[in-house]
Order: C-alpha cells, then structure tokens, then sequence
C-alpha cells in the first residue's frame, strides 16, 4: 500500500511553516515526483529475453574400443531444444 499525501496550496504554507531544511523534508513538484517514480519502478516491464541459444546438449554417453591405435565406438548425444519448433544445431 502507498500512501501520498497532497496538499491545497493554502494549506502547503502552514504545512511547511518551518524551515524544511532543518526538518528533514523534501519538497518537490508533483509532476517531477511522478517522473522519479516512474523510473525507480516501471509500471510495465519489459518482458524476459528468450534463451541465448536455440538448443544445448546435456549429456553424451558414449563405448569406445580400442584396438591398437584405432579405437571405434558410438555415442549418443542427448540435445534439449529450448524453443518451439526446428532448430539447427552444429556438431
């Protein structure tokens, strides 16, 4: 809950009678108090970036035999898709 305070103009100078500086108050226009609150908190956010990257593997299991200097095998490479539809993904 916010609370605001205004204030009609001929109450302002009772309000402020005392010297504000030594008060601890602020005083500034209504129009420019709007515009600060609009910057420290956005009524409408921007909405979230999308991934960095359409797609990303996460896992490779893989059998490999050595035989001498060659080894043979096979993997299996597990890629999750991080948007809808086709993606390329390069190996």
């Amino acid at each position: 809950m916010r609370l605001l305070f205004v204030c009609l103009p001929a109450l302002a100078g009772l309000m402020f009678a005392q010297d504000s500086r030594t008060a601890g108050w602020v005083v500034i226009p209504v129009g420019e108090y709007g515009a600060l609150r609009a910057k420290s908190a956005p009524i409408t956010p921007e909405p979230p970036a999308g991934p960095p990257v359409d797609a990303t593997l996460t896992r490779v299991d893989y059998e490999l035999r050595v035989d001498g200097d060659l080894a043979s095998g096979r993997a299996a490479l597990t890629v999750d898709v991080l948007k809808d539809g086709w993606v390329r993904v390069p190996l």
